[in-house]
C-alpha cells in the first residue's frame, strides 16, 4: 500500500508463482510472464487453499505464457479466473520460451516494453 501512494505509476512485473503474488498483491495492473493461475497441483491441498484464500485484487492482468517449449508452466496454467488477458509468448516474439526464458529473452522484454 505505501508503494501504491508513494509510486502510482509503477506497475508490478511477476514470474512464476510471483507473477500470481504480483496478481493478488496490487490494486493497479499486473503483468505475469510464465506464472500458474490455475492451481498446478490439486494434491497439495495447502497449495489449492492457498489460491482460494486470496481473491484477485489487480485491475488488470495480462498474462504471457511461455508457449509449446515451457514444461513447467503449460498454456493451460496460465489462464486462470483472474486473468483478464492471456497471451502465448510466441504472438509476439519468434519463438516459444521455456520457464526461465521467459525472465530474460529480449525478443520478449522488447515487447513488453512496447
Amino acid at each position: 500500500r505505501f508503494l501504491e501512494r508513494r509510486y502510482p505509476e509503477v506497475r508490478l512485473v511477476g514470474h512464476s508463482i510471483g507473477g500470481v503474488v504480483a496478481a493478488r498483491a496490487t490494486k493497479g495492473p499486473a503483468l505475469t510472464l510464465a506464472a500458474p493461475h490455475t492451481h498446478p497441483f490439486p494434491a497439495d491441498y495447502a497449495l489449492v487453499a492457498a489460491y482460494k484464500r486470496r481473491p484477485r485484487i489487480a485491475a488488470d492482468v495480462l498474462s504471457i505464457s511461455g508457449g509449446p517449449r515451457d514444461t513447467q508452466v503449460p498454456d493451460w496454467l496460465a489462464k486462470g479466473d483472474d486473468v483478464d488477458r492471456h497471451v502465448p509468448v510466441f504472438e509476439r516474439t519468434f519463438l516459444s520460451v521455456d520457464h526461465q526464458c521467459a525472465l530474460w529473452c529480449n525478443e520478449l522484454v522488447v515487447a513488453v516494453a512496447e
